[in-house]
């Protein structure tokens, strides 16, 4: 899977650059590749769905495109 051989160091970069670019197409592409990847990672550390997406919610820039589907599904 992409999503796994990606590592934060390079996920922050590419967030960084589509910010930094204004490339709104770009950070709404790593959001989704990355979303439920760090949901389950949340949710398995901490056993509530609700917490998980709020887990998930921070780790993304203010402006990222989460969209809570994009979290919880698959």
């Amino acid at each position: 899977m992409i999503a796994e051989s990606v590592t934060a160091g390079e996920a922050l970069k590419l967030a960084q650059k589509a910010l930094a670019q204004q490339e709104e197409g770009l950070l709404e592409a790593a959001v989704r590749e990355h979303a439920r990847l760090v949901y389950r990672i949340a949710y398995s550390v901490l056993r509530n769905p609700a917490d998980a997406e709020d887990a998930t919610q921070e780790v993304f820039p203010a402006g990222a495109p989460l969209r809570k589907e994009a979290a919880v599904s698959g």
